[in-house]
């Protein structure tokens, strides 16, 4: 009896008004701020049906109660993998050392701070291309923004992070993009063929011109051959890797070892 104010709806309401207060100071965008009324009318006033697709007081046809079950699942999934932890699969034995190939492992969002999505319209659970085509839309994009985390990145390390080569990536041509076979690396692509053009044009003409001269007739050609598509941050490919040093270490191969600060 004591403890029935636990289900008053003001309780209830004051409960998730902080929480969801503290998330806007934490989130930056003082707008959201907007979102309370939404949050007094859910709890308290109760005048707008915002699960239009349930009708209230009436049982639901059992269709209804799965979409209204998988709705609140995807939005619940999705705020946990962008603010609190996200699974990745490691795709490639670069780490196998310390982790194997198909091993699965959860990622904090916020040891380093999560990443606010810079292109929040998109197919939630699906990579950034589907059948040759885009996942998601760029209709609105946010600028780079990280919210504060309870640590910084430190020697040694296990990190997941955007790929910075991969904001660029060449798509092969097709009459319909649905169509497309794969994708690769604009920048290895553009090195890869200057490379080419360098080594024929010293064999052939007897020359060498600056390497830039070549990138940059290697890049008109790569743009003739291929549709060149750019990604926002967070749609670049995510790699899994550890940090061997930070921002003040000096960093060098010496017979093929890692050495960091002569040690």
């Amino acid at each position: 009896m004591k403890l029935d104010f636990l289900k008053h709806r003001y309780f209830k309401f004051a409960v998730v008004a902080v929480l969801y207060i503290l998330f806007v100071i934490w989130l930056g965008n003082y707008w959201f701020l907007f979102g309370l009324p939404v949050i007094f009318d859910l709890y308290i006033t109760k005048k707008v049906n915002w699960t239009f697709w349930k009708k209230r007081g009436k049982k639901n046809h059992f269709l209804i109660e799965w979409l209204d079950a998988l709705i609140f699942a995807v939005v619940a999934v999705s705020l946990i993998n962008i603010f609190l932890f996200q699974n990745y699969k490691i795709p490639t034995p670069s780490m196998e050392n310390t982790l194997l190939v198909g091993d699965h492992l959860y990622v904090s969002k916020t040891a380093y701070g999560p990443r606010v999505p810079n292109t929040p319209l998109a197919i939630p659970f699906i990579p950034n291309t589907l059948l040759g085509g885009k996942t998601y839309l760029e209709w609105i994009k946010r600028p780079y923004k990280r919210l504060a985390g309870f640590g910084e990145v430190n020697r040694n390390d296990i990190v997941v992070f955007n790929f910075p080569a991969s904001d660029t990536v060449a798509l092969e041509p097709s009459d319909h993009r649905i169509y497309a076979k794969g994708n690769f690396d604009y920048y290895d692509l553009i090195r890869d063929e200057a490379f080419g053009i360098m080594l024929r044009d010293k064999s052939q003409n007897n020359r060498s011109l600056p390497f830039d001269v070549y990138k940059n007739y290697a890049r008109k050609q790569i743009h003739k051959l291929y549709d060149i598509e750019t990604r926002p941050v967070d749609r670049r490919d995510n790699y899994i890797k550890r940090c061997v040093a930070i921002p003040g270490d000096v960093i060098e191969v010496v017979d093929n070892r890692v050495v960091v600060n002569g040690e």
